[in-house]
């Protein structure tokens, strides 16, 4: 039997994967943050959508964009690598030197509010990002999280502190 607890871990290492890629992939959109960069009025309406570039080792490939303040639209490509507590990401292209890391800290019941946490990085301080699945109806955003807060992850503290944005 030796050997089976490490069968066990990848085991569940693998069943964690599944259950993030299934829950990642698509379009979201920023519906409350502390992070700065979209508290300004330079970057507007902030989505991020995932695609799965590798399920073992698992590999995401990111477009984080918004509307810049002249109405363009606007998109950081990035790869997300599972290191099997959180995601490294490290840019695409120009800011390829660009690194964070983030985690998935909840979502709800219907898979269609997500809450992700970022520990930072040189260009971009810790934060929570609140989204909501493209095209999900889910009414109020900031109600429905209110409730469920300690569901998704938050604690009073991390709630109190996020901004609620415009819908796109």
């Amino acid at each position: 039997m030796v050997g089976a607890p490490a069968r066990g871990r990848r085991a569940r290492a693998q069943e964690d994967s599944q259950r993030l890629v299934s829950l990642l992939l698509g379009t979201w959109q920023v519906r409350a943050t502390n992070i700065p960069l979209w508290l300004s009025n330079e970057r507007v309406a902030p989505a991020i959508a995932f695609e799965l570039i590798s399920d073992a080792p698992l590999v995401l490939g990111d477009d984080v964009s918004w509307h810049s303040s002249d109405g363009r639209r606007e998109h950081q490509l990035g790869v997300d690598r599972w290191n099997g507590s959180d995601f490294a990401r490290r840019g695409l292209g120009r800011r390829r030197l660009r690194r964070s890391q983030w985690s998935v800290v909840g979502s709800s019941a219907d898979r269609d509010i997500l809450v992700l946490r970022l520990t930072g990085s040189r260009s971009t301080p810790p934060g929570l990002d609140v989204f909501v699945r493209a095209g999900a109806e889910i009414g109020d955003a900031r109600t429905l999280v209110a409730h469920s807060a300690t569901a998704l992850g938050l604690s009073a503290e991390d709630f109190a502190s996020l901004t609620w944005l415009d819908r796109p």
